[in-house]
């Protein structure tokens, strides 16, 4: 179920940010089995980047330990994903949120990752 955007609920959840309840909202989605590696806007945008855009950093961090897929990508005629290089990477979402505590999350999982 999608909207016009191809929005998920799941994303719709990860960008809210404005009381406690809203990290709830990620919770349930996730217990209940939603699908974090193939729910993508029609941008190629997963949960991660809204959180990282408007989200709290509690939901960031939830979706980034629940492995959502921080890179944009799009399937393919051949139902194979590919990169999508359009648009800002999550880094860049991030630092455009000017949250330095969501900044700080992610440098650490890039250094994490190195």
């Amino acid at each position: 179920m999608t909207n016009a955007h191809g929005e998920h609920p799941i994303h719709l959840a990860a960008g809210s940010f404005g009381d406690k309840e809203d990290i709830r909202h990620v919770e349930i989605l996730l217990e209940a089995g939603v699908n974090i590696k193939k729910s993508r806007t029609h941008d190629g945008c997963t949960a991660a980047h809204y959180a990282a855009k408007s989200g709290s950093p509690e939901t960031l961090r939830l979706l980034l330990d629940a492995e959502c897929p921080v890179t944009k990508a799009k399937m393919n005629e051949d139902m194979r994903w590919y990169t999508v290089n359009v648009g800002d990477t999550l880094l860049e979402l991030t630092a455009k949120s000017g949250c330095p505590l969501k900044g700080a999350l992610v440098l650490d999982r890039i250094m994490a990752a190195r």
